[in-house]
């Protein structure tokens, strides 16, 4: 009889003569499968679905799908903080109080009915009713809820890494959003986020499937978070420098650091406090913290050899700027008169342009004949008989040139006229020693009864005096009343010249005329116009650095550029002035201005003397550092251990604390660490965002299972 077929297997009994006996159906027959390796005990083994095997990904694809998912997550646990706090508040109330969630919710409702009914007893309102609010955990939004919201809207979020490259990237995206809570530049927020992440990641990865996998990585993250906040925050030093500039920007130190730079390029020595006051416009007190180390007899040595040098820098700096204006000058003297011959060779050309726009007129009248009737009246006026001979009878050198004009055409009057003209300007002249006012002004109504008989006998004529009038007011008497006239004048000395042109205090919107006078000077002798203003610019650079009685001037450099450029219409001329004496003129002015914001940088450095209170303050902070008062309680034992012990204390502090700010202050490539202390406060607004990076980093890290949730 042949056996039945089992309902977990495939009879296949045969007969001892090895022949197979008839099979009965198999009613699960269409359901079976090749089954897997399972236990032996597994009855069900071949129904089961074998696990779908995931297609294996690079690393490089494994890498770009996991970036962006992983931001998502941190994003969530960024902003899932307040409601994961609230959930473990929560979880804590039923862990010591021992309820469960419902018996949580039933009070917290019942304690809601009771305050609405104290409320509805106090107006008298009892038909009022308390609205109750749902007191379970759903109604909290944490970064799970968060996550979800997210993956659900964009199911390519939800994807995890497979490979041990993505789940390191992964670590660091969700870490990347708490990077906003970092102190300091993008770099070291950068380096406050890769660093906790891959040491969360290394340590999970070391205990994955182990109870310790969570802790070691909310222990690494923390600990790589506070290392690598260690490594970026200031030292000692730093610090002190940094209480000192609370209120500079970053794009100030910036340009404190170019200005370093310059200097030095220029063969300058300057300082970090007076490059970032200076850049700053004052928005510190560092100088008042280099005064004091200055003073100091740790960083004072330092500073001393450093600052010795100065004089002699900014005097070969000096030389060096003032070349680019000019060549050596070598006679001085001799500037003032080029410079007279250009001024008047310069007006001169604004005279020949005007008469060239009335010349046609002018010309066409010079023939026309006066009527007899006012020739006779003329004949017989004492001022035209004494002029007329003058200009023609007395003056051989102009008699051939008045040979084609008759004694009675307007040509010859106009002749008249001008000679005339200058006989009743020398007379009235203030330099004439034999000055008369009343001979000039009858003279000067002779003068206008002859021009009155010209125009009424040649129109063309007055309208080439009328032309020529509105010229003059227009554009001579404006150049001959400035800078270019007084130049111009006689006897014009080099010193002269200087103060004609460069006022110690001029008069506001003067460098437009500045400008345009040494354009016309040196149109015509360019070598005598950048000659001029290196003169005066060298005069005042000699004057303002010699030295003292007590040795080379430290403070020189700053007092030529005040004295120099003290007001900004001073600047503006000198400015006015250099980009117009050449077509190189603009590129020249922007190194002069460079090398005079370095010296003034050099000012900001405070002189022996200065106001003390804030440079005490500065010294106590250097002393104590940050743990000096504890340290000194801790040396003394809560005894009074003589104040001398306390006096060495101070000074060993101070002077080693001193020395390093003197060498930090004085050192170029200190520019990129600067940079940092100009982002980081240290007063508690930065402790508390350290704080609450730290939360961040060990709630990410508590979270993150090598990409598991």
């Amino acid at each position: 009889m042949a056996d039945k077929v089992a309902p977990y297997g495939i009879s296949s009994l045969v007969t001892g003569q090895g022949v197979p006996q008839q099979q009965e159906p198999d009613p699960w027959a269409e359901f079976r499968i090749q089954p897997q390796q399972s236990p032996a005990n597994d009855p069900w083994a071949e129904f089961r679905i074998p696990q779908q095997q995931k297609e294996p990904v690079s690393a490089a694809e494994d890498v770009a799908r996991t970036i962006l998912p992983g931001v998502s997550r941190g994003v969530s646990n960024l902003f899932g903080i307040p409601g994961d706090i609230n959930k473990g508040i929560r979880w804590a109330q039923k862990k010591i109080s021992g309820l469960s969630e419902e018996e949580m919710v039933a009070r917290e409702r019942e304690m809601d009915r009771q305050i609405g009914d104290y409320y509805n007893s106090l107006d008298g309102t009892p038909d009022r009713t308390f609205k109750e609010m749902p007191a379970d955990e759903s109604r909290v939004i944490g970064s799970q809820e968060l996550q979800g919201a997210a993956q659900s809207a964009i199911p390519a979020l939800s994807y995890h890494p497979q490979t041990t490259a993505g789940k390191y990237v992964n670590t660091v995206a969700e870490f990347a959003p708490g990077a906003v809570l970092a102190p300091g530049t993008a770099a070291s927020k950068a380096v406050q986020t890769v660093i906790p992440a891959v040491a969360s990641e290394y340590a999970g990865q070391k205990t994955e499937g182990t109870a310790w996998e969570p802790y070691a990585r909310v222990g690494a993250a923390l600990a790589g978070g506070v290392g690598a906040a260690r490594a970026l925050a200031p030292t000692t030093a730093e610090a002190t420098m940094a209480r000192h500039m609370t209120h500079v920007t970053e794009e100030q130190t910036h340009r404190a650091r170019q200005l370093m730079e310059s200097a030095q390029q220029q063969g300058v020595g300057l300082t970090w406090p007076e490059a970032i006051a200076h850049a700053s416009d004052g928005a510190t007190t560092l100088p008042h913290l280099q005064r004091m180390v200055e003073a100091s007899p740790g960083g004072g040595e330092v500073m001393r050899g450093f600052m010795a040098p100065r004089p002699r820098q900014i005097e070969q700096a000096g030389r060096q700027t003032m070349g680019e204006l000019s060549p050596q000058i070598t006679t001085p003297s001799a500037i003032g008169p080029q410079i007279r011959g250009a001024a008047e060779d310069a007006i001169g050309d604004v005279r020949k342009g005007i008469n060239a726009e009335s010349a046609g007129l002018y010309e066409a009248s010079q023939a026309v004949p006066i009527p007899n009737k006012q020739f006779t009246q003329l004949m017989q006026d004492p001022v035209f008989m004494e002029g007329y001979n003058r200009t023609y009878k007395s003056n051989p050198w102009i008699r051939g040139g008045l040979s084609n004009k008759p004694m009675n055409s307007v040509g010859m009057l106009d002749e008249v006229k001008k000679t005339l003209s200058t006989a009743e300007k020398n007379l009235a002249s203030e330099i004439n020693p034999n000055r008369d006012l009343r001979t000039a002004a009858v003279i000067g109504k002779g003068r206008e009864r002859i021009t009155d008989i010209a125009r009424e006998a040649s129109p063309e004529y007055g309208q080439a005096l009328d032309i020529q009038k509105s010229m003059r007011t227009q554009y001579l008497d404006p150049l001959l009343e400035g800078p270019l006239g007084r130049l111009a004048k006689k006897d014009v000395t080099t010193q002269q010249a200087i103060e004609a042109l460069f006022p110690s205090n001029p008069l506001p919107g003067s460098s437009f005329e500045v400008g345009e006078t040494v354009r016309a000077l040196a149109k015509k002798n360019p070598i005598a116009a950048r000659m001029l203003v290196r003169a005066h610019a060298e005069s005042v650079l000699n004057e303002a650095t010699q030295k003292l009685a007590s040795g080379p001037n430290e403070w020189g450099g700053a007092k030529f550029a005040s004295t120099l450029m003290g007001n900004p219409e001073q600047k503006a001329t000198l400015k006015a002035a250099i980009e117009n004496l050449s077509a190189r003129g603009p590129e020249v002015w922007k190194g002069f201005e460079n090398f005079t914001n370095i010296l003034e940088a050099t000012g900001r450095r405070l002189q022996p003397g200065s106001p003390t209170a804030a440079i005490q303050k500065s010294m106590d902070a250097v002393k104590n550092g940050n743990f000096g008062e504890a340290a000194k309680h801790v040396v003394s034992l809560g005894t009074t251990i003589p104040r001398r012990l306390i006096d060495v204390y101070d000074k060993m502090r101070l002077e080693g604390g001193t020395e390093k700010l003197a060498r930090l202050f004085t050192d170029p490539e200190a520019g990129k660490r600067l940079r940092h202390l100009s982002t980081v406060s240290p007063d508690s607004k930065s402790a508390i965002l350290t704080s609450m990076r730290l939360l961040i980093i060990a709630n990410q890290a508590g979270k993150n299972r090598g990409g598991r949730q």
